[in-house]
């Protein structure tokens, strides 16, 4: 019941108390449907999944049924402080109360049609289409929120991809921070839920193209997707070649087709289509040695093979992702993806210790340094959507003033609702 009644009051920061009340017996009949509901299942962490929307009427849970406005027609008010049958309108930045938009009132937006939504083609208020049903976007090539044709109803969103009304947070076209909030099937491509990015399209990481290499164009002077760079074709790195060698003998990179064993190199490892360029010390020339191996010696990265994830490591060559407790150099050859003091290590769990010589904290916690000046701290788990915040590093998503404080927004991956919401 608290909780309730703290959610409701949140609801009622922006009404004047003389305007607007909480009805106790609905909230109470609100609380007794939701105490009744059972919590769904947690979701998979790699997407979304798709949660049934609300009914068109919420049932005991109806906010214009806890929260009863008092202002009459005609009269000043914010939000929810009209009576019954009456909504709020704003005119020149001053809010009245206006008799509640029916289907078929003229609009020219969603704030004219109070629980309706505006069809901008007839510019008329409509109840919108239910999940599952058939939407559209004005322009099909182009479909942005905002730009919707057939209309979704209040709580739903145009799925950019099916084009069915649906969850507006695991949809695509929904807004996102990584693929974890897209639903299966759709990546998180430019902070909105889609498919990947097809050759020739402009691109800002590897991540987002369908071949994974986003690359400077020199003709369009932009970023774009490619597949593998034919032989004889500029390259800028050995992984952008089809033949997995990109040589930088002249000024520019070409890519070429690797040498075979025992052939005459340049001193360019990845030349070597078998293994690495070696000095013969008999005939003082270099050639393609047998393969690379882990477990070979080296002097540096480059006597190893950086594109089979080879690295050298305290002048051996050694095959990444590496154990906890391993040597390494940096992060990314790591299976933890954490290097502290030389050694790969296990990433800090809630209440480990972090911060300094520490691993860094895992996924879905963040490092607590508050209490002692930044030197060390604790690993806590990221905080719940609306808790009190300092830094975005708290949140699952960003920490953002609310109601008068900074407070967290998003959940995480996996999130539990009662009843569904």
């Amino acid at each position: 019941m608290a909780v309730a009644v703290q959610a409701f009051n949140r609801l009622a920061y922006s009404a004047h108390p003389s305007r607007i009340r909480i009805d106790a017996a609905a909230l109470d009949a609100c609380v007794k449907q939701i105490s009744g509901e059972a919590c769904n299942a947690a979701t998979a962490k790699d997407h979304c999944v798709p949660k049934p929307p609300p009914a068109r009427s919420d049932g005991a849970c109806s906010v214009e049924k806890i929260l009863l406005g008092a202002q009459k027609l005609g009269e000043p008010c914010q939000s929810l402080e009209c009576e019954k049958g009456l909504s709020c309108q704003y005119v020149d930045s001053e809010g009245v109360c206006v008799p509640r938009a029916k289907e078929g009132d003229s609009c020219f937006g969603d704030f004219a049609c109070g629980d309706l939504v505006c069809d901008l083609r007839t510019g008329k208020c409509v109840p919108g289409h239910d999940a599952g049903e058939k939407c559209s976007y004005a322009d099909p090539a182009n479909p942005v929120s905002g730009t919707e044709a057939e209309r979704c109803r209040q709580g739903l969103f145009c799925d950019t991809v099916t084009l069915k009304c649906a969850d507006p947070s695991c949809a695509g076209g929904a807004s996102c921070n990584q693929d974890s909030g897209c639903p299966k099937g759709l990546h998180c491509v430019r902070n909105r839920c889609g498919d990947l990015i097809k050759d020739g399209e402009q691109c800002y990481q590897n991540e987002d193209c369908e071949n994974g290499a986003c690359r400077y164009d020199v003709a369009t002077a932009r970023q774009r997707c490619f597949g593998p760079a034919a032989t004889g074709t500029p390259c800028s790195s050995d992984e952008a070649c089809k033949s997995g060698f990109c040589s930088f003998a002249s000024s520019n990179g070409i890519c070429k087709t690797p040498l075979a064993e025992g052939a005459v190199c340049g001193q360019e490892t990845s030349e070597c289509a078998p293994g690495r360029c070696k000095l013969d010390t008999a005939t003082s020339t270099y050639h393609c040695s047998a393969p690379v191996k882990a477990g070979d010696a080296c002097s540096g990265d480059f006597e190893c093979r950086v594109t089979s994830k080879l690295f050298c490591v305290d002048s051996v060559c050694v095959q990444a992702p590496l154990p906890d407790d391993a040597s390494c150099a940096n992060a990314s050859q790591c299976k933890s993806l954490a290097c502290v003091a030389g050694k790969c290590q296990a990433k800090g769990r809630d209440g480990d210790a972090c911060g300094g010589t520490k691993a860094p904290c895992e996924d879905g916690t963040y490092c607590d340094n508050s209490t002692d000046g930044g030197a060390s701290g604790v690993c806590q788990a990221k905080k719940a959507q609306g808790d009190p915040c300092a830094t975005d590093e708290e949140c699952w998503t960003r920490c953002q003033p609310t109601n008068g404080a900074a407070r967290c927004v998003g959940v995480g991956p996996g999130a539990t609702f009662c009843g569904g919401r």
